[in-house]
């Protein structure tokens, strides 16, 4: 089909395959891989007469056979994608030639059933479209011609560059190197400022700790301080009471000194007077006592 100008069946990549059961009625074949189990597989669920799956076989046999048909399908895949940007774009360009080739097909269809100065117009308008699209194909193939001339002059000089690429790749590697004992010195610094954290915590914890004994200590010395005082004051309260408990008795003594002289008799004292004219004298009693 990729040979042919017109795209009948709007095929859009190659290899494609499609099971026709009736006009226009298709199913395509959607799987990952093409091999003969998936195909048989496919077959047998559209349920086509005389298919098939591939017999199961040994659990090695079968590994052995995966591991070839990755190989062949890599290899396979490496063949249908194009090895450059240059390969696919011509593929590219190529589909899109399809696509217009068939959408032009369409336009003449339609263009038979419309008006005849409609159809000028479109005709002028596809001219216009086709000068735009020629003057884009020079600028590609300008382009084209200038990333070959390129890539030959890469190609001459690619001796040298080899080596350069080499040296890049152990730059590269060697900078990856450098990165991660970066990474790991980073690390350690971490661990040892975590360590650090952790044994500031410690000390703090046992500076608080050694805060919280002091703290006792000097509350304990305080109250110490403060019995002692209390010790001086109730003392000298009890000196102050046995003060005022001797000045009572004393008190209490000369209170009794003082009623014993009261009830003692006084004796009457004799006084010896002078005579006075003719008067006759009388003796006089005098009482002395101490207060």
């Amino acid at each position: 089909m990729s040979k042919f100008t017109s795209n009948l069946f709007k095929v859009a990549a190659y290899p494609t395959f499609r099971l026709y059961k009736e006009p226009k009625k298709f199913e395509e074949f959607k799987e990952k891989y093409l091999t003969e189990k998936t195909f048989r597989k496919w077959m047998v669920d559209q349920a086509v007469e005389n298919f098939t799956e591939v017999p199961e076989e040994k659990k090695e046999e079968k590994k052995d056979d995966k591991k070839e048909e990755k190989k062949e399908e890599k290899k396979e895949e490496k063949k249908l994608v194009p090895g450059s940007e240059r390969e696919r774009n011509k593929v590219a360009k190529e589909i899109l030639k399809t696509e217009i080739d068939v959408a032009d097909a369409k336009k003449a269809k339609d263009d038979a059933k419309l008006s005849p100065d409609v159809v000028a117009e479109e005709l002028k308008k596809a001219l216009k479209a086709k000068e735009d699209n020629a003057e884009k194909d020079k600028k590609a193939i300008e382009e084209e011609k200038r990333a070959e001339a390129e890539a030959s002059s890469d190609n001459k000089s690619g001796g040298a560059e080899e080596p350069k690429k080499d040296e890049k790749k152990d730059d590269k590697k060697e900078e990856k190197k450098e990165e991660k004992k970066e990474e790991k010195k980073e690390e350690k610094k971490d661990d040892k400022k975590e360590e650090k954290k952790d044994d500031k915590k410690a000390e703090k914890k046992d500076d608080k700790k050694e805060e919280k004994k002091a703290e006792k200590k000097d509350d304990k010395k305080e109250e110490k301080k403060d019995d002692k005082k209390e010790d001086k004051k109730d003392a000298k309260a009890a000196k102050a009471g046995e003060g005022k408990k001797e000045e009572k008795k004393v008190e209490e003594k000369k209170d009794a000194k003082a009623a014993q002289i009261k009830s003692a008799p006084v004796k009457a004292v004799p006084v010896v007077a002078a005579p006075i004219a003719k008067a006759p004298v009388k003796a006089a009693a005098v009482i002395v006592a101490k207060k």
